[in-house]
């Protein structure tokens, strides 16, 4: 079993131009937006995932395990939150989300190289009033080389 813990934080004293915001939104951090980012001057996110990865295609020999596909099957749940210095107009000053989910991970290796694939679905929870939310389905496909 597998527990994997993601923290970040970004704290300041005035408005931030876009480039310098933290954003909470994406793979690997708070999934589950269907459109757009969620930045603030200030915020964090925390996320953490729990896995169990299997090797169907190898025996039970350790030092073979990385020359086989692993198949990862994971749960999510995170905790996030932006604010805005002085928002402009449309905007939100403080934005809090929560979002939960699962998925697997899938990795193919290649000779050196390997294909890693992701899939997962999410829902996520935004405190603004009038959001709905529904199931939002994310793939990731990444060839190292």
């Amino acid at each position: 079993m597998n527990t994997r813990f993601v923290f970040q934080k970004l704290v300041s004293d005035r408005g931030l131009i876009n480039s310098e915001q933290i954003n909470i939104t994406g793979p690997g951090q708070m999934s589950g937006f269907e459109s757009g980012n969620m930045s603030g001057d200030q915020g964090f996110f925390l996320r953490t995932e729990l896995s169990r990865p299997f090797y169907p295609f190898s025996e039970d020999d350790e030092d073979k395990r990385e020359e086989s596909i692993r198949i990862e099957p994971y749960i999510h749940l995170g905790v996030g939150a932006t604010y805005y210095k002085r928002p402009a107009s449309g905007e939100f000053s403080r934005t809090e989300v929560a979002s939960g989910g699962y998925g697997v991970k899938i990795k193919i290796p290649l000779n050196s190289n390997s294909l890693d694939i992701s899939f997962e679905v999410a829902e996520a929870d935004k405190s603004v009033e009038g959001t709905t939310s529904r199931p939002v389905y994310l793939l990731n496909t990444t060839f190292s080389f």
